[in-house]
Order: C-alpha cells, then sequence, then structure tokens
C-alpha cells in the first residue's frame, strides 16, 4: 500500500519550520553570491573598458564570466557549503517519524547539525549521493506506456532517459534510511537497501517521483514569475541595462525558494515510501544486491563499501 501524500509531506515541513527559514538563508545566500559575482564581473570588465568608445560593450562576457566562475565554486564546494542544510534535512524528516515533537528555535538547528554529522561528513555526503545516483540511472528501468506505444524511437529512447532521470532524482530519499537505522554506521548499507527497494518497485516510485517533480516544476514557473517583479524593480536602479540578465536572477532567487521548501517537501513524500519498503526488507540483501551489481560498476561500488 503506497502513501504518497505532498500535503502530508508539506505538513511535515512545517513542523521543522526553524530549520527549513535556515535552509532558506543558506540557498538566498547562495543566489546572493551568484548575483553579486555576476555583476562583479561585468563591473571588472567595464572598468578595464573605460578608456575605450564603449565601456559597456564588454559587460555581458565579464558577467557570463563572474556567474560561470562563481557557479563552478559552489559546485566544487557543494558539501561544505550544502551539506548540512541538506542532510539536516533528511535527518529532521526521520526524526519526526520517531517523535511527537521536535525541538524549537536554534535548538532544532543545533540538533539537525549534530545528527547529521553523526551519519555523515561533507565529503562522504557527496560521495555516497553521487554514488547513488550513478547507481539508480544504471538500473533497468520501466518503459513509459504512453511514449512506447507511438513506436518513435525518438520519443522510446526519451522515455527511457525521463526514467533514468527520475531514478536518479530518488537518491536523496534514500539516503534518509540511513538516518533510519540507529546501529547504521556505514552509509553505504544504508545505499544498498535503497537500491534494491527501489528495484523492486521502480514503477511506482517513477511515478511518484514524476508527480513530485511535475509539483516542483510548477512551483518553480509560479516563483520564477513572483521573482520578476522585485527584481525588475532593483535592476531598474542600475545605471546600466541588463537585459536578459534580469531574467536569470529572477530564476536563481526562485531556485531558493524551490531548494529551501518545494524539493524538501517532494523529498518528505519520497522518503516516506522508502522508509515504509524499509520495514520489511530483510536485514540480508546481500543476494539482492549481488544480483543488482551486475548492471553497473556504480552499483558494484556501493556493494563493496558497504561490505
Amino acid at each position: 500500500m503506497w502513501n504518497f501524500s505532498l500535503l502530508a509531506a508539506t505538513r511535515s515541513i512545517e513542523t521543522s519550520m526553524p530549520f527549513v527559514l535556515y535552509r532558506f538563508m543558506v540557498y538566498l545566500g547562495i543566489s546572493l553570491a551568484l548575483l553579486f559575482g555576476t555583476l562583479a564581473g561585468a563591473g571588472t570588465l567595464i572598468a578595464f573598458s573605460s578608456f575605450s568608445a564603449k565601456p559597456t560593450a564588454l559587460a555581458s562576457v565579464g558577467a557570463v564570466l563572474g556567474f560561470a566562475g562563481l557557479a563552478y565554486l559552489l559546485y566544487k564546494f557543494r558539501g561544505s557549503a550544502l551539506f548540512n542544510a541538506q542532510a539536516g534535512t533528511l535527518a529532521l524528516l526521520v526524526e519526526q517519524t520517531r517523535v511527537a515533537k521536535l525541538p524549537e528555535g536554534k535548538a532544532q538547528i543545533e540538533f539537525a547539525k549534530k545528527a547529521a554529522a553523526e551519519r555523515f561528513t561533507p565529503s562522504s555526503f557527496v560521495q555516497v549521493g553521487s554514488a547513488l545516483g550513478q547507481a539508480l540511472q544504471a538500473l533497468p528501468t520501466p518503459p513509459c506506456p504512453m511514449l512506447e506505444r507511438t513506436g518513435n524511437p525518438t520519443l522510446t529512447q526519451a522515455g527511457k532517459w525521463l526514467s533514468g532521470f527520475l531514478s536518479r532524482l530518488c537518491g536523496p530519499a534514500i539516503m534518509a534510511l540511513n538516518f533510519a537505522d540507529a546501529a547504521a554506521a556505514n552509509p553505504w548499507r544504508s545505499a544498498e537497501r535503497g537500491l534494491v527497494i527501489h528495484a523492486a518497485h521502480s514503477e511506482a516510485l517513477l511515478k511518484y517521483r514524476l508527480y513530485g517533480l511535475l509539483f516542483e516544476l510548477a512551483s518553480l514557473a509560479a516563483a520564477f514569475v513572483l521573482m520578476l517583479y522585485p527584481v525588475n524593480y532593483f535592476i531598474s536602479l542600475l545605471p546600466v541595462d541588463v537585459g536578459f540578465w534580469r531574467y536569470v536572477f529572477a530564476l536563481a532567487f526562485a531556485g531558493t525558494l524551490e531548494g529551501a521548501f518545494f524539493n524538501p517537501i517532494v523529498t518528505a513524500a519520497m522518503a516516506q515510501l522508502y522508509l515504509a519498503q524499509d520495514k520489511n526488507l530483510g536485514q540480508d540483501v546481500s543476494t539482492q544486491v549481488a544480483a543488482l551489481a551486475e548492471h553497473n560498476e556504480a552499483i558494484r561500488l556501493i556493494h563493496e563499501k558497504a561490505d
């Protein structure tokens, strides 16, 4: 019996609102860093070309370099930048299944950080998440009936890509399993169990993750339209025309809302499905994992590290 509910997940997020606000500040800081990096890149090239006839001609080039440079640094150090926000969210999601009430205020934030640090380090969190994403994408995926019926090879291939993409998006929900097992000292073992659950119920899980993705995209679109108004106001105060960058900035701040609020809701809803199935899974899953390990090196890596 599947119990996928975005409404119930929203209520669980509401009970951890102090940490949600902390997560919002983290993602807002990233968006502001991208904004200032873009403006700094544009301003730097304007300064270098100030003696030319058109000093603003290279502003767009500088903006691209500034944005791309900051984006690369944030991706490179995503473990340190996002560890507490992402791993702490998973810890609180699982803790809510154990206790009637979470700590409040700042104590909730400290509790989540401590729980995350007890299970992962920033580097191990990234390593497990990356390997799990690759392994999920390598698993055989159910066909998309609607696209399969067209008989079009391109659409069929698109359906397979979509299934693999949705499988990869299930990774964060699977990582919540590590916080559910009080005795789990090795996060690779919970990743193994998640792979077994996903392989056994991929059709249902991918269907629900598709619902979650559509919810995220609709929320992101609404947030993008909402963010255009303040972005346009502040851009009107600048001495130069930023052109299409207004849309980039609006999308970046919409991404803040998506990362802080909408994505945790979907992750919470999906995590409940894996947690429910994990209770019905036997303790020894080595045989199932060994069979899955034949499909891809990423699955074999997880299996080896879990031993």
